[in-house]
């Protein structure tokens, strides 16, 4: 608890957004753990609960932080990146679980609908092999989206706006389970399961999903993984683009940023090419992603109605969330 002036707020230990996450994971994570040991997965213990450990240390300093009054800023930085650590474990290790496949990708239907726009990833990746600097600009662009996440939760963390922070880590919490669910009723694995560029067109631009790429996804999708390492994850879903959605998501939580906001407009407008060229997506899958954005955040919008920090360590929240009191006196009753 905390005194603010002649009143004392007594702080929950989670905002709601968090106790979502925790949740997700939470069920997540049990299905994960269980789909192993059914299956008889070999699956790389040692290096998960590192990340796990990394996790939960920083969701453990932020409560400290939170509990003591100390921070507010630090604990809900701390508490964002340390949640959505784990969930993108979870998440990743559920899709993988979700293989093999349990009906043919769609791939082709979305190929044909490529072309009725007039669109062909070889030819897109030639067209690059042969624009050396915005093949590369692409490329460092494309990698660039998860530095960005956590870049925004500093920003927007240290930055004392809850509620954009809260908006953020909620749409990437959602996007990704839409996202994921949509695949696991209609796969798609992305344009390099159907095209074979291996030579000169692959050779010139090195794309980052290339042949070889699309030759391990499609065993994937008739074999299932034998072993589940962090090591060895790679992007599963094509449809909608995931890394569309990232993007969207941080120039939108970047538009109350007065630096930094134009700055990662210039890179995710080059994530989007880099989508197609390194990421062998369809050009639908970045309609679908910015749909899927668009959407997701006009929801966490509305869900999310906490009060952004004034004071560092005073902070708002939904009604139900905070509890004023008078005095000390009228302290009686309440747990310590």
């Amino acid at each position: 608890m905390m005194r603010v002036g002649n009143m004392i707020l007594v702080k929950p230990w989670l905002w709601p957004v968090e106790r979502f996450l925790r949740n997700t994971i939470l069920v997540l994570g049990a299905f994960d753990l269980g789909m192993v040991y059914i299956r008889h997965i070999g699956f790389d213990w040692f290096s998960y609960s590192f990340f796990f450990a990394l996790g939960i240390f920083m969701i453990a300093v932020g409560l400290f932080y939170r509990s003591s009054g100390r921070s507010e800023r630090i604990s809900m930085t701390l508490m964002a990146t340390g949640l959505l650590l784990l969930f993108t474990i979870v998440l990743s290790v559920f899709g993988y679980l979700l293989l093999p496949l349990w009906r043919e990708p769609i791939d082709p239907f979305l190929v044909q609908v490529d072309a009725w726009f007039g669109y062909s990833w070889p030819d897109i990746v030639q067209f690059a092999g042969r624009h050396p600097f915005l093949n590369e600009l692409t490329r460092y662009a494309y990698l660039s989206s998860i530095p960005q996440m956590a870049l925004l939760f500093i920003i927007l963390g240290f930055g004392g706006k809850q509620k954009e922070l809260h908006v953020f880590i909620l749409s990437i919490t959602a996007s990704g389970l839409a996202t994921l669910g949509f695949w696991a009723l209609f796969p798609a694995f992305g344009t390099s399961v159907l095209y074979d560029i291996s030579g000169s067109i692959e050779q010139a631009a090195r794309p980052l999903v290339g042949s070889a790429y699309g030759a391990e996804l499609l065993r994937l999708g008739a074999e299932g993984p034998k072993f589940i390492s962090p090591r060895d994850m790679g992007g599963l879903v094509a449809f909608p683009s995931y890394h569309t959605i990232m993007a969207i998501l941080a120039m939108y939580s970047a538009r109350t940023t007065r630096w930094w906001f134009p700055i990662l407009v210039i890179i995710n407008l080059f994530v989007l090419p880099g989508v197609l060229i390194h990421g062998g997506h369809h050009l639908i899958d970045v309609f679908g992603g910015l749909l899927t954005a668009c959407c997701i955040i006009y929801v966490a919008r509305q869900v999310v109605t906490g009060n952004e920090i004034q004071d560092d360590g005073v902070f708002g929240a939904a009604e139900q969330e905070i509890t004023f009191i008078k005095s000390s006196s009228d302290m009686s009753g309440l747990h310590p």
